[in-house]
């Protein structure tokens, strides 16, 4: 894993904090460089 800590020790966090990030993740939203086509199909 290749993910870094965005808080230092000591900082107060709270609910919904980012609190590491990424290779393919930019400010705690996803980059990965392309357009990423997703569907999703209910199953019975």
């Amino acid at each position: 894993m290749n993910q870094f800590p965005k808080v230092i020790l000591g900082q107060k966090v709270v609910a919904g904090d980012l609190l590491a990030e990424g290779p393919c993740s930019v400010d705690g939203e996803m980059a990965l460089g392309k357009n990423l086509r997703v569907a999703f199909m209910p199953w019975k």
